[in-house]
């Protein structure tokens, strides 16, 4: 310390980096010192502290000069993190501090933006690539090849890629916090909203790891916020024990989640729907997020079960294309519905059971799911006449959990017990066209 204090240009280091930047710029294509770096750090620390403390109605106004610290379309990633960091952390502070969220529009709008920029930046990384490869064949310079350009395009989408995920991590973490501290959809509906963060899905043909956590991270906060209770739960028990007092229970509103349906949806049509092999933990959580959607629309009572089952239902499974994806995946789709509601069975008991029974007659070399189906229906199912006598027998929990190599060793004889509790009951004519797949109209 005395050294530094003696020698003028040793104090400079320390200094600089407590001094606020101002109107400084950190352009992409320029290095970026050290420094630099500390120093708008230093102030985006200093500005979130100044937040922390500042009284509700001057919070707009450092809110908007962290905004125009950095500017996300030009500046070095690094530099987009320190903003993106910023950002997160009040995002926290306002859902766990702020009971009525009054500025949560603001950080929905401001994430909303992030995200544009990401999404841009990431398309310009290969556009710029390929602009500056015209360029080179123009001046006849050469001595680079496709894999060179490649590399240079895969590194810089992965920065922009690890911005990205930072913001939708912080997002995910804000309803974490939410769902601790009794936040509603309501509530956050609108911030959910605003952040636009369906455009994401448009990442799902990316090859890259970072591609698919910034998708995975999507639908943990979508299905983070289908978890929270509908409305606000102080005011709903107010407004229960007051109405049921004076006039009996009304029915409740609920908020819609229209928007997370269509975008998810949206998704799995894509997803199941393209010619490149999914991602198995992708397409399972795309299946398991868009189930918990149909989950809450039916406990809602706003939809049943034939409208996302049976083969002209709006948003049904049998509406997106029929590819080799779909159908591998088609007994873990089936699987999860059974497990997200064992009652439905009681109206969609025909067409489950088809289900199962065509995928256990696949080639050998296709299974996949097919053992986790089984063992959905004989836990759901455990009283229908079809799934008696079988050749498995339940483990811990009293629970049957088959392995797909002990369904392979043992397809035939399940098919045989199958086939012999049909033959019980020849009278019952459903269960002589339980096995018979849809054919359709084009194909007689």
């Amino acid at each position: 310390k005395s050294k530094s204090c003696a020698d003028p240009d040793g104090r400079k280091s320390p200094i600089y980096r407590f001094i606020p930047n101002h109107r400084r710029d950190y352009l992409k294509d320029e290095e970026l010192r050290t420094k630099d770096l500390n120093s708008i750090r230093n102030h985006h620390d200093l500005l979130v502290t100044l937040y922390w403390v500042a009284s509700p109605p001057s919070r707009p106004k450092v809110l908007n000069l962290i905004e125009r610290l950095v500017d996300h379309g030009k500046s070095h990633q690094e530099v987009c993190r320190l903003g993106v960091k910023a950002l997160a952390n009040l995002m926290r502070h306002q859902v766990v501090c702020d009971v009525e969220l009054t500025l949560l529009s603001y950080f929905g709008t401001r994430a909303h933006d992030l995200v544009t920029f990401s999404l841009e930046q990431f398309r310009l990384a290969r556009s710029e690539a390929d602009s500056y490869c015209d360029i080179l064949h123009q001046e006849n310079r050469y001595g680079y090849d496709d894999s060179m350009i490649q590399e240079a395009v895969s590194k810089n989408q992965s920065q922009v890629l690890v911005t990205l995920e930072m913001l939708l991590y912080g997002l995910k973490q804000s309803l974490v916090l939410a769902t601790q501290n009794r936040r509603s959809q309501l509530d956050l509906v609108d911030f959910l909203q605003s952040c636009d963060l369906k455009r994401v899905f448009l990442l799902h043909n990316e090859r890259s790891n970072l591609a698919r956590k910034a998708i995975l991270e999507v639908l943990d906060i979508f299905s983070t916020w289908l978890s929270l209770p509908s409305g606000s739960v102080q005011q709903e028990t107010q407004q229960k024990s007051e109405e049921s007092q004076d006039y009996g229970d009304w029915p409740e509103e609920y908020v819609s989640i229209q928007f997370v349906q269509e975008a998810v949806f949206q998704l799995m049509s894509n997803y199941f729907g393209s010619d490149h092999p999914p991602d198995e933990t992708i397409a399972q959580r795309i299946i398991e997020c868009w189930l918990s959607i149909v989950k809450t629309k039916i406990d809602r009572g706003e939809s049943e079960w034939s409208a996302f089952l049976d083969l002209y239902g709006e948003w049904s499974w049998k509406r997106l294309r029929d590819t080799d994806h779909k159908l591998e995946y088609t007994p873990y789709f089936y699987a999860k519905v059974l497990e997200a509601d064992n009652f439905c069975h009681g109206s969609q008991s025909h067409h489950i059971l088809s289900v199962w029974l065509v995928s256990l007659v696949e080639r050998e070399s296709v299974m996949k799911f097919q053992h986790i189906l089984t063992s959905a229906v004989l836990n759901n199912m455990p009283v229908h006449e079809l799934v008696q006598n079988l050749p498995f027998a339940r483990g811990p929990g009293h629970k049957y959990d088959i392995s797909l190599p002990e369904l392979k060793r043992r397809r035939v004889s399940l098919l045989s017990g199958v086939l012999l509790n049909m033959n019980m009951k020849p009278h019952d004519l459903a269960f002589s066209t339980l096995a018979r797949p849809h054919i359709p109209v084009s194909d007689y």
